[in-house]
């Protein structure tokens, strides 16, 4: 009996709560199983929400964060970086697959800094591009290329970016150079990049729920914790943001 697995292991769960102990991993896993095996989805998504911040195992944060890709309207090209963003916040092992792939990412979304900082290990370690690689040599034009725009972002392509849109008819390119201050850690001008871009509008509906998205993670990690949880609690649509938003304030609680 399913219903029975899941109000024993919640009582359990809730006496080791008022004893002030820490609940058993067994107890949510009888939970997410009978949530499971009887398709209730909706309970097996909420039930990772509250285990991953308790017990930090992959094995609830990666389904959660994945559900992600699931949603009607998830698009690769717009909302995968933020899928990759949120495996590594949550400390989720990226396989170098999913690592080159964050970094093309970040790449084809001009953010070549952070593109660098994911891909850079992989070929000075010889991993990717070295005598092993079948594809040594496109990737090695790639990481030429990381490296190249990563250059030239340090060298006033930030500040550029963030002129630049300032004569641009929407917000987007307000959100992108605020992700670029994210990745060199200002998060504080992050969040004002971002927040000019949410103000300017003008944006398609789903990138502005994931602009939200980012300007919760640029708050969040300047410290404005209460802050970021509002904004997070303010995202809708169905193209992953709201996902995301879920994810990043079970991640708040670690």
């Amino acid at each position: 009996n399913y219903d029975e697995a899941v109000k024993y292991a919640n009582q359990a769960i809730s006496q080791a709560s008022k004893e002030g102990k820490k609940p058993s991993a067994a107890h949510y896993n009888i939970i997410l199983n009978a949530n499971k095996s009887a398709n209730k989805m909706e309970a097996y998504y909420a039930t990772l929400e509250r285990a991953a911040p308790i017990f930090g195992s992959e094995t609830y944060w990666r389904p959660l964060i994945e559900k992600t890709k699931t949603s009607p309207k998830f698009k690769s090209d717009v909302a995968l970086l933020d899928v990759y963003r949120a495996l590594e916040a949550a400390k989720v092992s990226l396989t170098n697959q999913e690592k080159m792939e964050m970094g093309e990412m970040a790449l084809n979304r001009r953010l070549p800094i952070e593109a660098d900082r994911v891909m850079g290990p992989l070929f000075k370690a010889g991993t990717v591009g070295g005598a092993s690689d079948t594809k040594a040599e496109r990737n090695k034009k790639l990481y030429d290329k990381v490296v190249a725009d990563s250059k030239a972002a340090k060298a006033g392509g930030l500040e550029a970016a963030e002129n630049d849109a300032a004569t641009k008819a929407t917000g987007d390119q307000y959100v992108t150079a605020g992700e670029g201050y994210f990745a060199v850690g200002n998060y504080a001008k992050a969040a004002e990049l971002i927040q000019k871009g949410i103000d300017k509008g003008q944006m398609e509906p789903g990138n502005l729920e994931l602009a939200k998205v980012r300007l919760g993670m640029a708050q969040f990690k300047a410290g404005q914790k209460d802050v970021a949880r509002k904004t997070w609690a303010s995202v809708t649509g169905d193209n992953g943001a709201a996902q995301l938003a879920k994810v990043w304030t079970a991640i708040s609680k670690t």
